[in-house]
């Protein structure tokens, strides 16, 4: 009799364990159907972000491009106005010289005359 309750124990354990155990199954065979999802959307989102970072990339790259593009008219246009500068400097330089010449000539010419009328006057 108490062998038929210990085997009857047994055998209820047993199932009990079997229970916990196909329980246990279900619920780790849920958990690597979450983590499997889980997965999936973490991929998607790398690739995502993949591709959002190559458009950055060529964003950049085009961004660069324009920039040095921009950098190289300032140059070009810094050269041009320096040399602009320096012809205009140079032909005020020049008329200047003309100018004082042209005074110098006038000035020249003014006291030739006065002295001219000077001596008519007398």
């Amino acid at each position: 009799q108490a062998l038929k309750q210990v085997g009857a124990t047994m055998m209820s354990d047993l199932a009990k364990a079997d229970r916990n155990i196909r329980s246990r199954q279900k619920v780790r065979g849920g958990l690597v159907m979450q983590l499997q999802q889980l997965q999936r959307v973490v991929q998607t989102a790398e690739m995502e972000l993949r591709e959002k970072l190559a458009e950055c990339d060529n964003i950049n790259a085009e961004e660069r491009i324009k920039c040095s593009q921009l950098e190289q008219q300032l140059q070009h246009c810094r050269s041009s106005f320096v040399d602009a500068h320096t012809e205009l400097e140079s032909d005020l330089r020049e008329r200047c010289s003309e100018n004082r010449m042209n005074l110098d000539h006038g000035r020249g010419q003014h006291f030739k005359l006065r002295t001219q009328v000077n001596e008519l006057r007398r």
